[in-house]
C-alpha cells in the first residue's frame, strides 16, 4: 500500500522520533516484561473464550513498545518502567476484540493520509519516504507492513473512542462551576487550639514517666548502637590546599602507624593528638557536628570490637576510628532518656488537651446554637470571649496563612453553610473549628471568559475519558480473561 513511498533512497542521517502520535493518551495503559522465547508456542490466555496465541501476544507487546517510542522517543525505555507490559497488552487484544465487535473499519486511504500527515516524517511539510523508511529501520526496527496494521489497529482504537463518547457534552453551568471552585476566593473566621500552646497546660510528673515509659518499651528499643574511640583534625579556617594536603599526609603515616600494630592511643605520644569517644550513638544520631557519607557511617557501625577504620575524609578534615563497644537490641533506661522521653510525652499530651480544649468550644457553640437556632456563630463565639481568628483570602487548592496547605481545612470552609460551623478538623499543629465565612471574592468575569474555552476542552476531555474507561471496565469485565503469562512468572 506504502510500497510506492518505501522504495525511495535512504536519508543519509537516521531520524530520531520526537513527535507525539494523536492516538488518545488513554490507550497507555501498562509496562515492562518480557515474554521469552521458549514461550514462543502455547496458550498465552483466553479472552471471550478464545485462545490466545503467544504469537499474538508478542505481536500486541511489540506494537505497544512502538506506540512508546513514538510518542515518548528515547526516553520510551524509562517510561516502560513504570506501567505493567502484561496488562497494557491483555488491554490492547481486548480492545481488538471490541473494535471487531463494533465493526469498526480503517481505510487504505485513511491510514495512507494519516501516516504522509505524521509531522516527523515530513520535510518541507511534505511526506518524505526517506524518513519513513530510517524511522521503520532505527527508530522502531520494525517492518514496514507490520507498522502501518499496528498504525491501522490504533486508528480503529481512534474511531472507537470517538463513537463510544461522542454524546459527551459539557454545559455552560459545569464550565462555570469548575472554574469558580478553582478561583473563588473566601474569608473564614475560625477558632484554633494549637498543640504548641497546650505544652504549657501539660506537666510530665516521674510516676507519668515511668508509666509512659513502661508503655511504650517496645518502640524505644535502640536495634544497634555503638561507642566510638576516635582521633582527628579539623583543616583550619580558610585553610589552602596546601595546609590540608599537609594533615592529611600525617594522617596516612598515623594509619601506617596503627597498621604495624599499635594501638590508636598510642597515636598521641607520637603524634600529639588526643583520643576521645563518641559515647553511644544510633545510626542517624549527628556524629561530631559534621556531614557524613552514608557509606561512611554503615562502615562504623559495621566494624567488630577493636577493629579500627583506615582514614576516613569528611569536608572538614581526617578522622580515624576504632569500635569501643557495640550493643543490639538495647533498651536505655528511663534515666538515659528521660529528657527526649518527657519532651515526647508533653507533645503527645499537648495533642490531647488541644482537642479536649476545641471539642470544649464547640460544645458551647452548639448550645447556643440549640436555644437560638437564627444566631450567628462568630457572635456567638465572640460573646463567650473565644479565640476568634480570621484568614486572608484563600482559594479551594492554595494554601491558608498560619494553617498551611489542608484540603480538610479548604473542603469544609467552601463548603460551610450560612449560620453553621464546622466539625472539628485535625491537623497536624493543631484543631481548628470554623464558624463562618466572612468574606467571598467573586470571580472575575473577564478573567473567565479568556479561560472559558480552554476549560470547556478540559473538562470535555474529562468527560470523554470516564466514559471511555467506565466502557472499556465493562469490557473488560465480560472478556473474562485467563491470564497464562502472570501465572508463568508468578511460577
Amino acid at each position: 500500500m506504502l510500497k510506492l513511498l518505501r522504495k525511495q533512497k535512504l536519508a543519509k542521517k537516521i531520524f530520531y522520533v520526537l513527535a507525539i502520535i494523536i492516538v488518545p493518551s488513554f490507550i497507555l495503559w501498562g509496562s515492562a516484561s518480557v515474554v521469552r522465547d521458549k514461550q514462543s508456542r502455547g496458550c498465552a490466555g483466553k479472552i471471550f473464550g478464545k485462545t490466545i496465541s503467544y504469537e499474538e501476544y508478542r505481536g500486541a507487546l511489540q506494537a505497544w513498545r512502538n506506540q512508546l517510542k513514538m510518542k515518548f522517543g528515547d526516553k520510551a525505555d524509562q517510561v516502560e518502567k513504570i506501567f505493567d507490559a502484561n496488562e497494557s497488552v491483555w488491554d490492547r487484544l481486548i480492545l481488538r476484540y471490541g473494535t471487531k465487535k463494533m465493526g469498526i473499519k480503517v481505510t487504505n486511504e485513511e491510514l495512507t493520509q494519516h501516516i504522509a500527515s505524521l509531522p516527523f516524517l515530513q520535510k518541507d511539510k511534505k511526506f518524505d519516504p526517506e524518513l519513513y523508511n530510517l524511522f521503520l529501520r532505527y527508530s522502531l526496527n520494525t517492518p514496514a507492513r507490520i507498522f502501518e496494521e499496528d498504525t491501522r489497529e490504533m486508528l480503529k482504537f481512534q474511531k472507537v473512542f470517538n463513537r463510544v463518547t461522542k454524546d459527551a457534552t459539557v454545559s455552560d453551568e459545569e464550565i462555570r462551576e469548575r472554574y469558580k471552585q478553582e478561583n473563588e476566593q473566601i474569608k473564614v473566621k475560625y477558632i484554633a487550639s494549637l498543640n504548641q500552646d497546650a505544652q504549657k497546660d501539660v506537666n510530665a510528673t516521674e510516676d507519668e514517666l515511668r508509666n509512659y515509659y513502661e508503655e511504650n518499651k517496645e518502640g524505644l528499643i535502640v536495634s544497634i548502637q555503638v561507642n566510638l574511640s576516635y582521633t582527628g583534625e579539623d583543616y583550619p579556617q580558610d585553610a589552602a590546599d596546601e595546609q590540608k594536603q599537609a594533615i592529611n599526609n600525617k594522617f596516612k603515616e598515623i594509619s601506617q602507624f596503627i597498621k604495624e600494630g599499635n594501638d590508636l592511643a598510642k597515636t598521641k605520644d607520637k603524634f600529639g593528638l588526643e583520643t576521645k569517644e563518641t559515647g553511644f550513638i544510633s545510626l542517624g544520631d549527628p556524629l561530631l557536628g559534621s556531614d557524613w557519607a552514608t557509606d561512611d557511617l554503615v562502615k562504623l557501625f559495621n566494624l567488630n570490637p577493636g577493629e579500627i577504620t583506615d582514614v576516613i575524609q569528611t569536608s572538614r578534615g581526617p578522622y580515624i576510628f576504632q569500635l569501643k563497644e557495640k550493643r543490639s537490641d538495647y533498651l536505655p533506661p528511663l534515666e538515659e532518656i528521660k529528657e527526649t522521653l518527657k519532651e515526647s510525652y508533653v507533645k503527645e499530651k499537648a495533642k490531647e488537651v488541644a482537642k479536649s480544649k476545641i471539642e470544649d468550644y464547640y460544645s458551647q457553640i452548639a448550645k447556643k446554637k440549640q436555644e437560638n437556632s437564627d444566631a450567628e456563630p462568630v457572635k456567638i463565639s465572640e460573646e463567650l470571649n473565644l479565640p476568634v481568628k480570621e484568614t486572608d483570602f484563600f482559594s479551594r487548592y492554595s494554601a491558608v496563612k498560619d494553617i498551611g496547605a489542608s484540603e480538610d481545612f479548604n473542603e469544609a470552609a467552601f463548603n460551610l453553610k450560612d449560620r453553621q460551623i464546622s466539625e472539628v478538623i485535625e491537623l497536624a499543629q493543631g484543631c481548628f473549628i470554623i464558624i463562618g465565612v466572612s468574606e467571598r471574592k467573586p470571580i472575575d468575569e473577564a478573567e473567565f471568559e479568556k479561560a472559558e474555552e480552554n476549560l470547556k476542552n478540559i473538562l470535555l476531555s474529562e468527560k470523554k475519558n470516564a466514559v471511555f474507561e467506565q466502557f472499556f471496565a465493562d469490557l473488560k469485565q465480560k472478556a473474562n480473561l485467563i491470564d497464562y503469562v502472570s501465572l508463568q512468572q508468578t511460577q
